[in-house]
């Protein structure tokens, strides 16, 4: 009489199993690249758009400093902020309160050949 022979059985994992779990970990891993990637670039516009804004701020600022209520027209200018230049351009128009300017304010990287606009500031100039 022979002995029974004893089933083996296999533990582990199929090739369709592991392959797979390989797929979708490089679904999930594509996407956190590409998330890193996107916050990033988020992280860099937001930094250019603040130090554009501060250069906004500081030409109203400098526009409230006049000493007579600043005429209606156009005014453009450069300004380093955090050792990078900007260009400005400020619009004064009238309001229906002939002691009040609007002025809207318009920044943009100096090294740009057309005026792209980065930021805009509107405010408001009231007669010293």
């Amino acid at each position: 009489m022979t002995p029974p022979q004893r089933v083996i059985q296999q533990a582990g994992f199929s090739l369709m199993e592991v392959m797979i779990a390989l797929l979708v970990l490089a679904i999930a891993l594509g996407a956190l690249i590409e998330a890193g990637g996107n916050a990033a670039r988020n992280a860099s516009r937001m930094q250019e758009r603040t130090i554009a804004h501060w250069v906004a701020e500081n030409v109203a600022a400098e526009l409230r400093l006049e000493a007579a209520l600043a005429p209606t027209g156009k005014r453009e200018g450069k300004e380093t902020q955090l050792g990078r230049t900007w260009r400005w351009r400020a619009t004064l128009s009238s309001t229906p309160d002939p002691d009040l300017r609007r002025v809207d304010i318009e920044v943009a990287e100096a090294s740009e050949a057309d005026f792209k606009s980065v930021t805009t500031l509107a405010v408001f100039l009231g007669k010293p």
